[in-house]
């Protein structure tokens, strides 16, 4: 939603220089993948973990969004799904790893020989988060990076690069978290305990959404550039909101004014010749 917001924002109030409030956004973007993707390694916790990912995602959003092109924006509002797919897909692995383990912290080892459903859907997820195919995540990417590179400034192409280093360094931190959470041998005896079934339940369906942003990636994409160019035609957005009808600014010396601004409904105040402008002087 904040996301849209900007978009809707930029495209509607900032459109006498755009220029600066793109570079911006690119700069922005630029230090927010970085940040995240560093911060995601350093973390053990699953909750952690993803708030960072959600970070990088950001950046990645603030990205296409400062390229400021057509295809940029329909690129940007086709990660924005994916991103809310699978973000929300692996905060519930992650709510499924804690019930079952008993513990917020990755480093479980593992849980592949007890749970080798759950490390299929997380290799899903992960894929998906790093952008690699074939998942949605890197058609999303893909697209994003490719119509940054086509704005051809040297903040573009340090926003790509930024890009590409990140989703490198995500997917690092995301093999990390396969090696200390499912291979090896656990490190505690204790009893894995058991996931309610609406748990799971809604772990499937969030990962079937996952996997359904490659698999219809095409009418998704024709769906965003319909909403791409509804957000650049900000037109149509400001006669939905404020009609066809002009806007009438009352005089405040006439008065009508004193009528619209009188304490009490319907109670009118006398008008004072004093607050009247000085006629205009002849000129000789």
């Amino acid at each position: 939603m904040g996301i849209y917001a900007l978009a809707r924002t930029f495209n509607t109030i900032f459109v006498g220089e755009p220029h600066i409030a793109q570079n911006i956004l690119l700069i922005l973007g630029t230090v927010t993948m970085l940040y995240g993707a560093l911060g995601l390694v350093s973390q053990r916790e699953w909750r952690r973990i993803l708030a960072f990912v959600v970070v990088v995602s950001v950046g990645f959003m603030a990205m296409g969004l400062g390229a400021g092109t057509p295809e940029a924006l329909n690129a940007t509002m086709f990660y924005v799904g994916v991103s809310v797919a699978v973000t929300s897909a692996m905060f519930l692995l992650a709510g499924v790893a804690e019930r079952a383990t008993g513990t917020t912290h990755v480093n479980v080892r593992g849980m592949l020989e007890h749970r080798p459903l759950l490390a299929g859907l997380f290799m899903l997820g992960a894929l998906t988060i790093a952008g690699l195919p074939p998942t949605g995540g890197f058609i999303a990417k893909f697209a994003l990076i490719a119509s940054v590179l086509e704005v051809g400034t040297p903040l573009a192409y340090l926003a790509a690069g930024s890009a590409l280093v990140s989703s490198l360094i995500i997917l690092y931190a995301m093999l990390n978290m396969w090696r200390a959470f499912f291979w090896g041998k656990r490190h505690s005896d204790r009893q894995l305990r058991p996931n309610p079934a609406g748990q799971l339940a809604a772990l499937y369906l969030a990962m079937g959404a996952v996997a359904l942003t490659a698999l219809s990636a095409g009418p998704m994409m024709a769906y965003t550039a319909d909403l791409s160019r509804d957000l650049q035609t900000p037109e149509r957005y400001r006669t939905a909101v404020l009609g066809t009808d002009p806007v009438v600014i009352p005089d405040p010396y006439s008065p009508e004014y004193y009528k619209f601004t009188a304490p009490e409904a319907g109670a009118e105040i006398e008008h004072d010749p004093a607050h009247d402008p000085a006629p205009a002087e002849a000129n000789p």
